[in-house]
């Protein structure tokens, strides 16, 4: 076999492996992981207002990580710790607001999107209908003998 040969395949085998290693090493959850995980995406950090708990690095995230930890390890509901969080913190907590809120936020950019869409449609209409005249000016007029032999 030849010597490029025999690289290519000890290459390949060694990324085969390599791959098979790091699909082995995706770490699983257990139940009540998965759960802070979703509690965890359900609340945004209160200092800055812009993460959920879930990816958001700060102090005060990692203290309400911690609360919400105590209060699963409690046997509280997710109803439970949502209220009490809402209680502490005003709707505003909630990464996916409810209520009337919610019906503005997925009503507006449908309407929004909509509305684009037929005034496009529209456009495309009027564009393929117009006749269009690149020029405008008046026939050109007949040949006049009589009007050349005038002049000169």
């Amino acid at each position: 076999m030849p010597k490029s040969l025999s690289r290519n395949l000890t290459a390949s085998g060694a990324a085969r492996v390599f791959v098979a290693m790091a699909c082995l090493a995706v770490p699983t959850y257990g139940a009540e992981n998965v759960r802070l995980e979703k509690l965890y995406s359900m609340f945004m950090a209160p200092c800055c207002w812009q993460q959920n708990l879930r990816v958001h690095q700060s102090p005060v995230a990692d203290q309400l990580r911690r609360q919400i930890q105590t209060m699963v390890q409690d046997g509280r509901t997710d109803e439970e710790i949502k209220t009490t969080f809402v209680g502490q913190y005003t709707k505003r907590i909630l990464a996916i607001p409810e209520g009337p809120e919610a019906l503005w936020l997925f009503l507006i950019p449908g309407v929004a999107m909509t509305a684009g869409l037929v005034f496009v449609l529209v456009q495309i209409r009027r564009w393929r209908t117009r006749v269009i005249h690149p020029f405008r000016f008046p026939p050109p007029a007949e040949f006049d003998p009589e009007w050349e032999e005038s002049a000169s």
